[in-house]
């Protein structure tokens, strides 16, 4: 996905509405010190998943949540969130709690799940929101 945030649209000069909102400063240092820590295991495909042994991965929005929003880290075995387009698990209802845009989210989920490490996510983050 093409980062197009401060694209114009056609031959206008006239820019484009932004398509990322601007975070608190201080959320967005907490959640990309927590990216960088080296504190959370990556996955990709899943918001988190854990294993029979209570290691846990997750991907970047999922540190959002724990380090953010008091999500408590998963600790029962073989759990998985998947984020789906319908039920509790719909990406509008992840969305509306981290606070991002629809593009916001979905240019972090094609990061995270196209191979994009946790820095470099962070370094996204920084610059973006």
């Amino acid at each position: 996905m093409a980062d197009i945030n401060n694209e114009t649209q056609g031959r206008s000069s006239t820019p484009v509405r932004p398509l990322y909102t601007k975070m608190d400063p201080a959320d967005k240092a907490q959640w990309c010190a927590a990216l960088r820590s080296g504190e959370y295991s990556q996955c990709r495909g899943v918001l988190y998943q854990t294993f029979l042994d209570a290691r846990a991965q997750y991907c970047c929005l999922g540190v959002n949540l724990v380090t953010l929003h008091g999500f408590a880290a998963p600790v029962s075995p073989l759990e998985t969130c998947l984020i789906h387009p319908d039920g509790p698990h719909k990406l509008s209802n992840w969305r509306d709690i981290i606070g991002l845009t629809e593009a916001a989210v979905k240019q972090l989920i094609e990061m995270n799940d196209g191979g994009k490490t946790f820095a470099q996510i962070a370094d996204w983050i920084e610059e973006n929101l």
